[in-house]
This record gives structure tokens, sequence and C-alpha cells, in this order.
């Protein structure tokens, strides 16, 4: 889940993007890749109502477990989708 913003900081409004079934296939002891693009994580009650550009402030991931041993070895966010290192 990311809680977003607009990019003027006069505008108190926020919203959240999130990916419900990120990790459905995954398989205990192995890495799962999570790729997932913010017109893809908009069917949710508290998407933004307003458009992009959007400032990401938090981000959750939330397993609904005590201790699930989620480890987050890389978090890349692109503008276009482009992974590319710079």
């Amino acid at each position: 889940m990311f809680c977003v913003r607009t990019g003027l900081p006069s505008v108190s409004a926020t919203g959240v993007i999130e990916v419900n079934d990120a990790f459905v296939d995954s398989r205990p002891g192995e890495w799962q890749w999570l790729e997932a693009r913010p017109r893809d994580m908009l069917d949710v009650k508290e998407a933004p109502a307003f458009g992009p550009p959007w400032v990401g402030f938090l981000v959750i991931f939330n397993t609904y477990e005590n201790d699930l041993g989620l480890r987050i070895a890389d978090l890349r966010v692109s503008r276009d989708g482009d992974d590319r290192h710079g």
C-alpha cells in the first residue's frame, strides 16, 4: 500500500493505492517479485480523488500476521516503469 498526496504543499488531500493479491503465487523460502503499476492499484475505496502526479509518503507491507518473515531486498520506483540504473 502506498499513501499518496498531491505535489502541492497547500493541498492536504491524500489517497491510497494498493495491491491486494501481491503474494498469492509466492512459495515459502523463495523470493517473490512484485511489480505494480498505479493504474492497476486503484480499485480501492481510498483511491486518490485527485489525478497524478502523486507524491508517495508512506509504504506499508501488511501481511496480517505477527511475523511472516517478510524481507524487502529492493524497492524501485520509476516514473515510466523503466528499471535501468543510471
